[in-house]
């Protein structure tokens, strides 16, 4: 019995303590790297397991500076709600695979 309870403590308290910030500097790190021009940041990670789902709150987009310095591009998305992960494609192909995708308006 203790066994079970120390397990679904487990699953509970790894998302908020482990995951959500690996989430997060592991998805800001893709979106810069892959736009170089832009800075993204994420305020926000939340993740379901159950529902295996993930939701970024407060992403912010900005343009590095260009040789003049003036900030040509800023963005702000409040939510973006990633449902229906598939997770074992995620952990043993790399692959993602997500059934409905919501974004909604900047805050």
């Amino acid at each position: 019995m203790a066994g079970i309870v120390a397990t679904i403590s487990v699953i509970f308290l790894l998302p908020p303590l482990f995951i959500k910030p690996w989430v997060r500097n592991k998805l800001e790190k893709i979106f810069n790297a892959e736009n170089s021009n832009y800075i993204v940041t994420i305020e926000k990670v939340k993740v379901s397991i159950i529902l295996s789902g993930i939701e970024l709150k407060g992403i912010k987009i900005t343009s590095k500076f260009d040789k003049s310095g003036i900030i040509n591009t800023e963005g702000e998305i409040a939510s973006l709600k990633l449902n229906g992960i598939s997770l074992t494609k995620v952990i043993f192909k790399k692959a993602i695979k997500i059934r409905n995708v919501t974004i909604t308006e900047g805050f």
